[in-house]
């Protein structure tokens, strides 16, 4: 299959439990996920069946990356990539400038896609202040950030 084989839409606060369950199941922090005003996210279908998701947690015109997960046999099929992509158009929708992202084991990916590494001392005290900052993700996580206008 290819991206285009799949559904992609935005969640509603329906969808959430269905999205902690994938992210979960993929070892990523699911306690806030709440979609609403502040956090987006869109997923992808293969027909009902949620297989993939990526976030932006919105705090003024800076956004934080989060809750990208594709299922395990959908790996490594561009089905991330188009996941990052819509991301990244609804942060330039939402007045998004900079984004931000932790990750354990995405850095390779994101560096790919023009994220860059900082210190997490670098990070707008609004941003610090998320739960995935304060307490979801550990101090082991790899800080980035990238210019969304940026292709």
């Amino acid at each position: 299959m290819t991206p285009s084989s799949f559904v992609f839409r935005a969640s509603t606060p329906a969808d959430d439990p269905a999205l902690r369950a994938l992210l979960e199941s993929a070892g990523l922090p699911a306690a806030d996920v709440a979609t609403g005003a502040r956090q987006q996210y869109v997923l992808a279908f293969e027909g009902d069946r949620l297989v993939g998701s990526v976030g932006v947690e919105l705090v003024g015109t800076d956004g934080l990356a989060r809750s990208l997960a594709v299922v395990p046999e959908l790996r490594g099929r561009g089905l991330a990539n188009a996941l990052h992509e819509r991301m990244l158009d609804v942060a330039r929708q939402r007045g998004v400038t900079t984004m931000y992202l932790l990750t354990t084991t995405a850095d390779e990916f994101a560096q790919r896609r023009g994220f860059e590494r900082i210190s997490r001392s670098e990070v707008p005290a609004a941003v610090a202040e998320l739960a995935q900052f304060r307490a979801l993700c550990p101090a082991t996580a790899v800080c980035m950030r990238r210019d969304v206008g940026a292709g």
